[in-house]
């Protein structure tokens, strides 16, 4: 599935978007430290910069993974905007 975390938009707890949030940034660097695929190397380096990527399966729930991971920092409330874009990627997929 083809996946751009570019679009994902973080807000606050009132509803407002926070201004120069950009969670792909924080993403790729997760991920850039974290896989130990060198393939999601690659895929990081695009995440970084803004491009779509296309993942499988496996690929994506190893980024899940690794966003989700404790140690990585992530506010609950990015990862649970994260968590909601990889769902509603999945759900359009299905449709």
């Amino acid at each position: 599935m083809l996946y751009d975390f570019s679009v994902i938009v973080l807000t606050d707890i009132d509803g407002n978007e926070v201004p120069d949030a950009k969670l792909y940034k924080t993403i790729a660097n997760i991920v850039w430290k974290g896989t130990q695929n060198l393939d999601l190397v690659d895929v990081a380096m695009k995440i970084n910069r803004g491009e779509s990527v296309d993942l499988g399966n496996s690929d994506i729930a190893t980024i899940v993974a690794l966003v989700k991971d404790p140690k990585c920092g992530v506010f609950a409330y990015a990862i649970k905007a994260f968590l909601d874009y990889i769902e509603s990627v999945k759900e359009a997929g299905r449709e």
